[in-house]
């Protein structure tokens, strides 16, 4: 996990306390921070598949921690913009590896978009190919906020191959006298 807001970065593991997460979070909350990056993922999910149990939940405890840290510090009274992004999370087109490590993550951050709706709360989960650009070129992410404007809130988008997808429903005609499914 990263914090980014201006200069300030900080970086929180498994270990930190709630106390420390709000000691650490005291001098830049509220105020000085206006947005937020978190960069989720940081556990690797090409280990086997009887040890990933052992990953699952890690993740969401931290941002959890790190959430109520923020309400701690009454972040919930002032503007403020979130993006967490994560790491194939999500497979798209059917094509691909993905992995459910973070889905309580994106489940609790969507909430948390519907709840807090005067936060901008986005979720991206990107591939590689993003991961390895963005290394070199941090300004890609937020570049990548751009598609903010289009968000609904909650929602998860995804970067594969250059190219962003958002799961949505599609409105589809009934014939008539014809039961749907």
């Amino acid at each position: 996990m990263s914090l980014v807001g201006g200069q300030a970065h900080c970086s929180f593991t498994a270990l930190d306390t709630l106390e420390r997460m709000t000691a650490t979070l005291a001098d830049y909350i509220p105020g000085t921070i206006k947005s937020i990056l978190w960069i989720g993922g940081s556990l690797d999910v090409s280990v086997h598949a009887e040890d990933q149990g052992l990953q699952y939940g890690i993740e969401e405890k931290i941002f959890f921690r790190f959430f109520k840290a923020l309400l701690e510090l009454k972040a919930d009274e002032v503007r403020l913009s979130i993006t967490v992004v994560t790491k194939n999370n999500f497979n798209v087109n059917n094509e691909g590896t993905n992995t459910a490590v973070n889905a309580g993550l994106h489940g609790f951050v969507g909430a948390a978009a519907k709840e807090y709706s005067h936060w901008t709360i986005s979720l991206l989960d990107v591939d590689d190919a993003f991961v390895a650009r963005a290394t070199s070129n941090p300004s890609l992410v937020r570049s990548s906020q751009g598609i903010e404007k289009r968000k609904v809130k909650g929602q998860t988008y995804c970067c594969r191959d250059d190219q962003w997808y958002a799961e949505h429903l599609e409105v589809l005609p009934v014939e008539n006298g014809s039961e749907p499914g």
